[in-house]
């Protein structure tokens, strides 16, 4: 699977074309070749970063026009309806792909037994794809080395990379093998569909260096620091030369420039991203700001 490196990456100066570039194309938080459960066999999505979709990626840094007015008509605030809708303007532009359906519910009796986030015809390989997508930030628990998935929480303790992962294969990868998928399935002309799952973000660890990593994180993936709070006042906690971001930031490395001046004010209890700069502006590191009592003190909520 070819991924984008951060330096082409940076090379993009459009905000919502880097979003893209990284949602599409950057290293997934968990490698599905090696790993292994039961369910229905999967890999990471196929579509890689060939020379021709970084000309694409070029051409569209230069002339974003498309990509802004797709965008528009899609207002959610959540961060995995974005990813999402990255993925589709991407998925109806490529030459390679014909996107067929996003977010075709399946139901039984009045109920919705599951979603197919995507389905789409490869030419490459001559089959249809249920493509499954999720973008996630999990922080390791304290007192934990981070050898297992039950390990990763979300910001909300709620929300574990166990248990998204259980989700994912067991439910939503496995709905295409459903009896009750069979005739929507069939109105579009896929019989047996592959299957894929991508799942993009980062991993905060207190310690990134010596922290041990679970079944099937990237060798070529960095890990991010997350930092806790010495006080109630946890904008105090950010290194000097960093800058909260927010949650629509927290996708693709950003530029100092492209940030308001920082202010340095009161961001009350709550967890929330920063980054941190070099000289020239570039970004070097990323933390996760969470309180002094975190996950005790975290309040249920959404990532997405």
């Amino acid at each position: 699977m070819i991924t984008l490196a951060h330096k082409p990456l940076l090379s993009l100066t459009h905000t919502a074309v880097r979003d893209l570039a990284w949602a599409c194309f950057s290293t997934p938080i968990i490698e599905c070749c090696d790993l292994q459960w039961e369910g229905p066999p999967a890999a990471n999505c196929q579509l890689g970063l060939s020379s021709q979709r970084m000309a694409w990626l070029e051409a569209l840094d230069r002339q974003p026009d498309a990509l802004e007015a797709h965008l528009a008509d899609a207002k959610s605030a959540r961060l995995g309806l974005y990813v999402e809708s990255l993925w589709h303007f991407f998925l109806t532009q490529d030459p390679l792909v014909d996107l067929l359906s996003t977010n075709l519910a399946v139901r039984e009796g009045g109920r919705t037994i599951g979603e197919f986030d995507v389905l789409y015809y490869c030419h490459q390989r001559r089959r249809h794809v249920h493509l499954e997508l999720a973008v996630k930030f999990y922080l390791c628990s304290p007192g934990l080395d981070g050898s297992e998935w039950r390990h990763w929480l979300g910001p909300n303790r709620r929300d574990r990379l166990d248990l998204k992962l259980d989700r994912l294969i067991q439910h939503q990868l496995a709905l295409s093998a459903r009896p009750e998928s069979a005739p929507l399935l069939a109105e579009l002309g896929i019989d047996n569909p592959l299957r894929e799952m991508e799942i993009k973000g980062r991993l905060f660890a207190q310690n990134p260096d010596v922290s041990k990593k679970p079944p099937g994180w990237p060798a070529n993936k960095n890990m991010d620091c997350y930092l806790r709070a010495h006080s109630s006042d946890l904008a105090a906690s950010i290194p000097a030369g960093g800058q909260p971001l927010e949650r629509r930031q927290w996708l693709a490395p950003v530029d100092a420039s492209s940030l308001p001046q920082r202010e340095d004010k009161d961001r009350g209890d709550r967890a929330f991203v920063a980054a941190e700069f070099d000289r020239a502006g570039r970004e070097k590191r990323r933390y996760f700001v969470v309180p002094p009592d975190w996950p005790d003190s975290a309040e249920p909520s959404s990532q997405g």
